[in-house]
C-alpha cells in the first residue's frame, strides 16, 4: 500500500457583513419617553398652549389699547421699563438654578 501524504488545506477567509440596525424613529422614541398618551397632552401639551394663548391675548390687548391711545406715553415707558425689570429678574434668578444643576 502507498502512503496518502497530507497537504495542508489552505484557509479561507469568512467575511461578514455589517448587521444593519434601523434607527428608531422619533414617534418610536416619544412613545418610550411618553408611554402615557394622554397624561402627556394633559398635564404638558394643553398647559403650554394655554401659557401662548395667554402671552398672545395679553399682547394684542396692550397693542390695542396703545392703538386706542388708552395708554398714554409715559405709561408706555413705565410698561417698558418693568418688562425690562421683570425679564431680568427671571434671568438672574434661573442663571442661579442652572449654575446649582450644572456647575461649569
Amino acid at each position: 500500500m502507498s502512503k496518502i501524504e497530507a497537504k495542508p488545506v489552505a484557509e479561507k477567509t469568512i467575511t461578514t457583513k455589517p448587521i444593519y440596525v434601523p434607527q428608531k424613529s422619533w414617534f418610536e422614541i416619544f412613545k418610550e419617553n411618553n408611554p402615557d398618551l394622554e397624561k402627556f397632552i394633559g398635564e404638558n401639551l394643553i398647559n403650554k398652549i394655554g401659557i401662548l394663548i395667554l402671552v398672545l391675548g395679553i399682547s394684542f390687548f396692550v397693542k390695542f389699547a396703545i392703538d386706542k391711545e388708552w395708554i398714554n406715553e409715559p405709561a408706555r415707558v413705565g410698561i417698558g421699563i418693568l418688562c425690562g425689570v421683570l425679564v431680568m429678574a427671571i434671568a438672574h434668578k434661573l442663571k442661579k438654578i442652572m449654575q446649582l444643576l450644572v456647575p461649569f
